[in-house]
């Protein structure tokens, strides 16, 4: 979800994902989203879901997609407050079945996104891990330091990137550099 989409936008934004030309009216969209999610059993993912928390009508037009669909499962994917942030919208907040927090990314993540951000550049478990270690927890990091990783191995020749051909290079972490004091 963006901050900007508005009912249409989102329900447009659905249909092409589903890959179905979207009808001229927004109560014809939300019969076809409704519709298709019936008809697939498929459940619908929806990534930064406080957007829509913050959006009465956006959260009230989540509820009938789950309610015309027959009750397909919806996923909704968003910050540590998005529960909260639910809790004002008892109609929709008493439909949640289960709250899932997101856990801190592994080892065993890392190794399922090398794939994903550095194909044609393999990485040891050695420098992964410092990787994971630097990362916090977070995916992001995790997939900002394998560009990284990617790039620097690619312009240095390795076959490999490995800890110690990374050597004292610095990982992105997130954190401000500190003022230096003359």
């Amino acid at each position: 979800m963006s901050d900007q989409w508005t009912c249409k936008t989102f329900l447009q934004k659905i249909l092409i994902e589903m890959d179905i030309q979207p009808e001229r009216t927004g109560s014809a969209m939300l019969d076809q989203v409704a519709q298709q999610l019936s008809a697939s059993s498929r459940p619908l993912f929806i990534d930064e879901a406080d957007y829509a928390a913050d959006k009465p009508r956006l959260v009230q037009l989540i509820r009938d997609i789950h309610d015309n669909s027959y009750k397909a499962s919806i996923i909704l994917i968003g910050e540590e407050a998005l529960p909260r942030k639910l809790s004002t919208w008892e109609r929709f907040h008493s439909r949640v079945l289960d709250w899932v927090p997101a856990q801190p990314v592994s080892l065993e993540d890392a190794r399922k996104l090398v794939p994903i951000y550095c194909e044609d550049m393999p990485v040891a478990d050695d420098l992964l891990q410092l990787v994971v270690d630097e990362a916090r927890g977070s995916v992001r990091r995790v997939g900002n330091n394998l560009n990284l990783i990617r790039e620097e191995g690619l312009s240095e020749g390795w076959d490999t990137a490995t800890l110690a051909n990374w050597g004292n290079r610095t990982l992105y972490t997130g954190k401000a550099p500190t003022r230096r004091l003359p």
